[in-house]
C-alpha cells in the first residue's frame, strides 16, 4: 500500500508539474497574494482611524469631549448623524461610531455617568484605542466631580478651569501589540481563504487524470480507491506545506510581524487545517460527476465558509445562528486556535482544537474514500 501511495503520488507531481506555468499557478501566485494581503494589512494599520461621532447630548460636556478627541493624533474624527453614521459604518468610510447619549452632562451631575456607545464592524482593533481613550476621560471626569465632593457649583469652577488637563499626558510611543495581532489575523483569514482554495489543488490533480483517463487505467488496476485519495492527501499537503512554510518565512522574516505566536506552533496548526482542507477537496470531487460541477462546488463552499468560519469578520460579532453554524467549520477551530496562543494559553491547551481540526479531516477522507470506490463515472467524466 505504502509503495502504492509513494507511486502515485510522484506521478501526480509528474503530471501538474510537467509544465512550469503550473509551478508557478499552483505555488508562487498563491504566496504572492497572501503576502499582498499582508502588505495591504500592515498599510492601514498605520493610518490613523477614523471615528464617527455622533453627538446626541449636544452639551458643552459633549462639545468638550470631541474636542478633546479631535485634538488627538490617532484619530480621525467625522461628525456624523445617526443615519449617516449607519452607513458610513457599513460602507467602511468609518472604522467606528462613537455615540454620546443624550443626558449624558445630566448623568455627570447626577455622578452615575453614561458610558458612550461604540459600534463597529471590525473588532476589538478598531475600538480598543478609542475605547481605552473614552475610559481615561470619563474617569477623570468623575475623579474632577469626586474630589468637588460632589458640590456642581465647585466642579463647574474646577472643570472649567483645567478642562481636564490630566489627559495632557506625556506621551511616548510604545510598541502597537493590537495592531500587529490584527495584521496577523487578517492575514491568517486570508491565508486560511487561499489554503481552502487550494484545496481545489488536489480536485485539479483527480480531475486532470480523470480527464486524461489516467484515473480509468489506475482503477483498472489493483490499487485500492484508499490509497488513491491518500496518495492525493498527501499530494496537495506538500504543496500546502510549502506555501505555508514560504509565507510564514516572509511575514516574520522579511515583514518583520511579531505574530504572537511560535513560528513551529502557527505551521503546525495551519498544516493540519491544510489537511483539512485538502480533505474536503478530494471530497467533493468524489461525488462530482465532471470538472464543471467539481469547480462550481468548490466555489460555492469555500468564500461562503470562510465567511461563516471567520476568515473575514469575528464570529462574535455574526448572529447567534451563524455563531453556532461556524462550530462546524474547521476554520472557525483554526483562528480560535491562533488566537488563543495570541492570549498567552500554552501550546497544550489547543490540543483540542487540533483534534477537532483533524476530526474534520478525517472524515473528509472516510467520505471522499467511499464515494470513490462507489464511482462508476471514471469512463464518461468529462
Amino acid at each position: 500500500m505504502v509503495k502504492d501511495i509513494l507511486w502515485l503520488m510522484l506521478n501526480t507531481f509528474k503530471i501538474s508539474f510537467s509544465k512550469k506555468i503550473n509551478l508557478i499557478g499552483i505555488i508562487i501566485i498563491p504566496i504572492c497574494a497572501i503576502l499582498l494581503s499582508i502588505m495591504v494589512s500592515t498599510k492601514s494599520s498605520s493610518n490613523p482611524i477614523d471615528v464617527g461621532i455622533l453627538d446626541n447630548d449636544k452639551s458643552s460636556m459633549s462639545k468638550d469631549f470631541v474636542k478633546n478627541i479631535k485634538s488627538q493624533d490617532d484619530f480621525n474624527i467625522i461628525l456624523v448623524s445617526e443615519k449617516d453614521g449607519e452607513n458610513k459604518l457599513t460602507a467602511g468610510d468609518i472604522d467606528c461610531n462613537v455615540i454620546i447619549p443624550k443626558g449624558f452632562e445630566k448623568s455627570i451631575y447626577d455622578n452615575r455617568i453614561k458610558k458612550l456607545y461604540i459600534k463597529s464592524l471590525k473588532g476589538s482593533s478598531a475600538t480598543a484605542w478609542v475605547d481605552n481613550y473614552t475610559n481615561i476621560y470619563l474617569n477623570n471626569i468623575m475623579d474632577t466631580f469626586k474630589a468637588s465632593g460632589n458640590n456642581i457649583n465647585v466642579f463647574n469652577k474646577i472643570y472649567k478651569n483645567s478642562k481636564v488637563k490630566a489627559l495632557e499626558l506625556n506621551i511616548e510611543k510604545v510598541k502597537n501589540k493590537a495592531a500587529d495581532k490584527e495584521i496577523t489575523s487578517r492575514s491568517i483569514g486570508f491565508f486560511i481563504m487561499i489554503v481552502m482554495m487550494n484545496a481545489s489543488i488536489s480536485c485539479g490533480f483527480i480531475l486532470k487524470e480523470k480527464k486524461n483517463r489516467a484515473y480509468l487505467r489506475i482503477r483498472s488496476s489493483k490499487v485500492s480507491s484508499k490509497s488513491y485519495v491518500l496518495a492525493n492527501i498527501f499530494a496537495g499537503l506538500v504543496v500546502a506545506a510549502v506555501q505555508i512554510f514560504a509565507a510564514l518565512i516572509i511575514m516574520v522574516g522579511i515583514f518583520k510581524i511579531n505574530t504572537y505566536v511560535q513560528f513551529w506552533q502557527l505551521f503546525i496548526i495551519l498544516l493540519c487545517f491544510a489537511i483539512s482542507a485538502v480533505g474536503l477537496g478530494i471530497l467533493i470531487v468524489s461525488f462530482c460527476k465532471n470538472s464543471n460541477s467539481a469547480n462550481y462546488a468548490i466555489t460555492l463552499i469555500i468564500t461562503p465558509s470562510c465567511m461563516v468560519g471567520g476568515c473575514f469578520i469575528p464570529t462574535n460579532l455574526m448572529p447567534e445562528t451563524i455563531q453556532k453554524i461556524s462550530y462546524f467549520l474547521p476554520q472557525k477551530w483554526t483562528i480560535d486556535a491562533i488566537e488563543k496562543l495570541q492570549n498567552g494559553s500554552s501550546f497544550a491547551s489547543i490540543s483540542s482544537y487540533i483534534l477537532v481540526i483533524l476530526a474534520f479531516a478525517v472524515t473528509f477522507f472516510i467520505i471522499a474514500a467511499y464515494g470513490f470506490s462507489r464511482d462508476q463515472n471514471v469512463k464518461i467524466f468529462e
